[in-house]
């Protein structure tokens, strides 16, 4: 997750290198896409949107299969964090187009955030949660022609606009933002999500569930049981959910760590 336009996988930071010489080294072609609306893209980023997630994905995969030397067989997919629900939304795209992928392994992937994310974050257990839901409100409103108002409190709105329309590193966004995120929200959703009543951001977030179908490539769903920004009931969860659907699916929990957010720049590979 980035809320600037240049640290994007076009443009690699050190981090972003050293990931693609290990890969390389040991014989891959790593292919990282730019998100929609960042990078050269100036449309609003649609922030966990997972089709146009696994767009981004499957089209520069597809393109980079054209370069000579490019493997066009033996496809993994991996990402972290926001890539977590790329991979698999990329996943459900190519394998339902008939594409045989050996293996995905995403890492701290919000799966489903209707029912597991969206809860954690506006409980607000770790810094970035306003931010996060700031940009899927920023996201989700562009994406299904939505006024943020219609959401988001005026001020808060008015807020996110000014954040969303420049670039702002991360510790920007937690100094304008409220501590508490449901201060962002307005009454009416508030009210249908405490009480489970019918809202257009609502059902838009269950429609972005990546979890209710069955992959037919083996699944690994690594998470951290200290992890505060997505929460191992994510993993978990999607674990359960896939699995009853016949699905080689495991959730691995790689110890007590946090959510690194020096790390939240990566991108699925």
């Amino acid at each position: 997750t980035t809320t600037s336009l240049d640290a994007v996988p076009s443009q690699l930071d050190v981090g972003g290198a050293a990931v693609a010489i290990v890969m390389a080294g040991n014989g891959y072609a790593v292919v990282a896409p730019d998100y929609i609306g960042l990078g050269v893209s100036r449309e609003p980023h649609p922030y966990l949107v997972a089709d146009d997630a696994a767009r981004a994905v499957v089209d520069m995969i597809a393109a980079a299969r054209r370069i000579d030397g490019v493997p066009r067989e033996r496809l993994f997919l991996s990402g972290f964090s926001q890539g977590g629900q790329a991979t698999i939304a990329a996943l459900r795209v190519l394998e339902a187009s008939g594409e045989t992928v050996l293996g995905a392994a995403p890492v701290a992937g919000p799966y489903n955030i209707r029912h597991v994310s969206l809860a954690a974050a506006l409980r607000g257990g770790a810094r970035q949660q306003s931010r996060y839901l700031a940009y899927m409100a920023w996201g989700y409103t562009a994406h299904y022609g939505r006024p943020l108002e219609s959401v988001l409190t005026p001020a808060t709105a008015k807020i996110v606009k000014d954040l969303f329309t420049s670039p702002h590193e991360p510790e920007e966004f937690i100094a304008a933002l409220p501590a508490n995120p449901r201060k962002m929200f307005d009454a009416a959703f508030l009210d249908a999500f405490d009480k489970d009543k019918p809202h257009w951001l609502l059902d838009a977030f269950a429609e972005n569930n990546v979890s209710d179908w069955a992959p037919r490539a083996p699944v690994r769903l690594y998470y951290g049981s200290a992890d505060a920004d997505v929460v191992p009931a994510e993993a978990l969860g999607a674990e359960r959910s896939m699995r009853a659907r016949g699905a080689d699916v495991r959730a691995v929990n790689v110890g007590a760590v946090e959510h690194d957010p020096s790390m939240l720049a990566a991108a699925p590979m």
